[in-house]
């Protein structure tokens, strides 16, 4: 009985100590959201939560011609899959693909709103957590972030090696978004295990509580009754 006893003491500090190191890892999700629009671009990164059966959809208007890139991850939750359309003002569907993870795609913009819908109507209790961002597929120099209106075809060594740290910073900036995803996403499917385990445990924690006790009262009884037949005889 001592020996089971400390085994689940044992076993409640293994998991508290692991609750413990998880929460000192905990990702805020707002370091993932945010949203920046200006004249000479158009970015936008959001985390939102989506409901079991439930379709959610934004909307962005844009006024040029150009490519942009179309991003979306699923952080958290059931299978890790989500349903995704884009459609054109003149409602058009552009891209639909259905239960993926992630996927990454260019697209060709035009005057008007352009929606951007998630679904997860297939799932029936799983909550889960999306990541999506739209950006240009070439970002603007900063000669044309300085208002200079395109970019100069003949620089000076100091202007390309701001160009170059512009680009180097964007796409530092691009990996830091990519590991705070994977490590929120690493983060969900640690406590999901961390879960089942400890609810397991005290299951089978329980059920040997229960034959032990069941097992000593069963044995009492033959002993019991040994003595009283002794007394009869």
């Amino acid at each position: 009985m001592g020996t089971i006893l400390l085994c689940g003491l044992v076993l409640y500090h293994v998991t508290f100590a692991a609750t413990q190191q998880l929460e000192g890892q905990q990702v805020v999700d707002n370091d993932i959201k945010y949203t920046d629009e200006s004249e000479w671009q158009k970015i936008s990164e959001l985390t939102f939560e989506i409901a079991d059966n439930d379709e959610v959809c934004f909307y962005e208007t844009f006024k040029t011609g150009e490519k942009y890139f179309f991003e979306y991850q699923v952080v958290k939750g059931g299978n890790y899959d989500i349903d995704a359309e884009i459609k054109s003002p003149r409602g058009k569907s552009l891209y639909k693909e259905t239960k993926r993870k992630s996927d990454k795609i260019v697209f060709d913009t035009g005057n008007g709103d352009f929606s951007f819908c998630f679904g997860n109507r297939f799932s029936t209790f799983s909550h889960k957590t999306v990541y999506f961002s739209i950006r240009p597929e070439d970002l603007p120099s900063l000669a044309v972030r300085a208002g200079k209106g395109r970019r100069p075809t003949v620089m000076t060594s100091l202007e390309a090696s701001l160009e170059q740290i512009n680009d180097d910073t964007q796409d530092t900036i691009d990996f830091q978004t990519a590991y705070r995803l994977r490590e929120a996403s690493g983060r969900s499917f640690a406590e999901a295990v961390l879960t089942s385990i400890t609810w397991w445990s005290f299951l089978y924690s329980a059920v040997i509580i229960i034959a032990t006790f069941g097992q000593t009262f069963i044995l009492k009884t033959f002993f019991a009754n040994s003595i009283k037949s002794k007394h009869i005889t």
